[in-house]
């Protein structure tokens, strides 16, 4: 067994490989060739606290993962990071502990941003240029560096949070990263997503921010920051508008996320509803002026995906 810390981690991470076989892991997740239990989240109300456990298994696969991710929104001010996590990868033939990986919920980061990626590389129009980003947090800059990486034509972004001094810290970060990109920061989500290719929401909202009126045709919208019950960033009726509505798991959203809320005012058909894994196997298509969503709330899978690939570059060095 190998203990690894955040930092010793990053030499093992590689995006190309990580993407790949997520990307062929969501197609075997729709076909059932995962073992993916339902997840566990619990919030602790008097230390602000979220808490998430995740655990999985793709088949053919040399490990299987848990994972814990925290979210606890005091700890900055007792000078711990609000974020924590915890990998524990098994091998999946005897079912030992092969590593433990101390990320402090970097790996979750990572993966999330990659799912994102690969969903709006999957569902955006490929001529696609400008993005809009509600939310300056650290999913809006890992769903923004794992974008440029698979649709690296993008020339715009739109940013818009709610402290203006994060705001202009996120903006100051990406520009020293990526110098060629148009960087434009707003005072509202309306003015933020008029003119928008691609739209990420990566908040925590539990109230709707995007509204059905503000998109336009042929925008896509990658919806991140929802991942619990009581969360949400798009109105209702922006999902019953949708031409192509996804998520990552149907099991999932229809109790957490953003579909879970439109299910329950009936506007949505739960049949109309595809997951990201059929999309990626082929057969259906978007058209240039469809409005298209992608649900994401993350699951097992892809805990186990970004695990396996971590203990195969271990063995590899």
């Amino acid at each position: 067994m190998k203990l690894i810390n955040k930092d010793e981690v990053l030499k093992y991470l590689d995006f190309n490989q990580i993407y790949n076989e997520t990307k062929d892991g969501f197609v075997k997740f729709s076909n059932g060739q995962t073992i993916t239990p339902p997840f566990t989240v619990f919030d602790i109300p008097k230390n602000n606290g979220s808490v998430h456990f995740k655990y999985g298994y793709v088949v053919g696969s040399e490990t299987f993962s848990f994972k814990y991710s925290g979210a606890f929104y005091e700890n900055e001010k007792k000078g711990i990071s609000n974020y924590l996590g915890l990998f524990v990868v098994f091998n999946a033939n005897t079912g030992e502990v092969e590593l433990i990986i101390d990320d402090k919920g970097m790996l979750t980061d990572y993966r999330t941003g990659i799912a994102g990626a690969l969903a709006t590389k999957t569902l955006a129009r490929e001529n696609s240029e400008t993005v809009a980003v509600i939310g300056t947090g650290v999913q809006a800059r890992m769903q923004i560096k794992s974008l440029l990486k698979v649709m690296p034509n993008i020339k715009n972004l739109n940013v818009y949070g709610r402290d203006l001094s994060k705001m202009l810290q996120y903006i100051k970060e990406i520009n020293e990263e990526y110098s060629n990109l148009n960087i434009n920061s707003f005072d509202n989500p309306k003015n933020t997503v008029r003119d928008a290719d691609i739209i990420y929401t990566v908040t925590y909202s539990e109230k709707p921010i995007l509204q059905k009126e503000w998109i336009r045709e042929g925008t896509h919208i990658t919806a991140v920051g929802a991942c619990g019950a009581n969360m949400q960033e798009l109105q209702e009726n922006l999902l019953a508008r949708a031409d192509l509505l996804v998520v990552d798991s149907k099991s999932a959203t229809s109790t957490h996320g953003e579909l879970h809320h439109a299910l329950g005012k009936g506007l949505v058909d739960e049949a109309k509803v595809i997951e990201l894994g059929k999309i990626i196997a082929g057969g259906i298509k978007r058209k240039d002026t469809d409005i298209t969503i992608c649900d994401l709330v993350g699951i097992g899978f892809q805990d186990a995906v970004i695990g396996n690939c971590i203990y195969k570059k271990l063995l590899e060095k």
